[in-house]
């Protein structure tokens, strides 16, 4: 028998041949794979065509964490602490557009003044929990009031209330071959791909843990920031060691357009926003 074979001392070990059958027919359960996966299934695919690169660092958000909680108190609401990095990054790609920049045949490039980007959220499809986006337009010309009010209304409405039936059915009955041309002909019109996909995206995973993390997505835009954990350190400040609040952060981007030292003023200046809380509203104190 094949496990006697493979298993010295079979016969010592306690182990009988209708056990044998037990190993074969391990109890399981089986579940139908939601056909909805496909939109992660081919979102991957397309990633892979791209030469991502990836860029760990981290921001110091104890003072926008210190205005939200103010904020709170004071006023009774809550305000999104992945909004506020969202505004953040919207605002520097605004300042630096080649940042969500797209090819446009072999020899040029389109930057577009609006971003529109796509956010990550988690919802049930087809009885699974599944992240899905939802694309906030001009997103860069909103307040922080305005983009928080859309991603709640987002993250609040149902999947088949957000995706048409045309949608559902793009990804659950369409063969991936004609699937595939769709995605090569929005590729070849910069616009196509900004109407269906946006310009770049932001995911939080951090909100699903603790303390510092990163993830390394697969995304197929010239750039895409991940929000992970938030854990304390103690860094220099005016002289005295202190300890803050230091937020975990992933900056992907496509190699064929943006360089190391190109990402690295663009990271300088995120930073600086989130340090300094860019588009929170302001209380009585700030």
């Amino acid at each position: 028998m094949f496990i006697k074979e493979a298993l010295p001392g079979f016969e010592k070990s306690g182990f009988t041949p209708s056990d044998e059958r037990i190993v074969f027919r391990a109890p399981c359960t089986r579940q139908p794979f939601p056909r909805m996966r496909n939109f992660m299934i081919d979102a991957s695919r397309q990633a892979k065509k791209r030469h991502l690169i990836y860029f760990t660092f981290e921001a110091d958000v104890t003072q926008a964490r210190q205005r939200i909680r103010r904020y709170k108190l004071r006023l009774g609401s809550s305000l999104s602490f992945s909004v506020f990095v969202l505004c953040c990054y919207c605002k520097a790609i605004e300042e630096d557009k080649r940042m969500h920049a797209m090819r446009l045949g072999k020899r040029q490039l389109v930057l577009f003044d609006d971003v529109d980007a796509a956010v990550i959220i988690e919802k049930e499809v087809d009885g699974a929990l599944q992240p899905i986006h939802y694309i906030v337009r001009r997103a860069n010309r909103k307040s922080f009031t305005e983009i928080q009010g859309e991603v709640r209304w987002a993250a609040a409405t149902p999947f088949e209330e957000m995706y048409t039936r045309l949608d559902r059915i793009f990804f659950t009955r369409v063969p991936q071959f004609l699937r595939d041309l769709t995605y090569w002909l929005h590729r070849q019109s910069p616009r196509l791909t900004k109407m269906f996909h946006g310009t770049t995206c932001i995911t939080s995973v951090g909100m699903f843990g603790s303390g510092s993390n990163y993830m390394m997505p697969l995304i197929g835009m010239t750039s895409s920031l991940s929000v992970g954990g938030i854990k304390p350190n103690y860094l220099p400040v005016d002289g005295r060691m202190e300890k803050r609040e230091m937020l975990s952060l992933v900056l992907t981007l496509d190699h064929d357009i943006i360089d190391g030292a190109y990402a690295m003023r663009f990271i300088t200046r995120l930073k600086d926003l989130i340090d300094r809380g860019f588009g929170l509203p302001a209380t009585d104190d700030t």
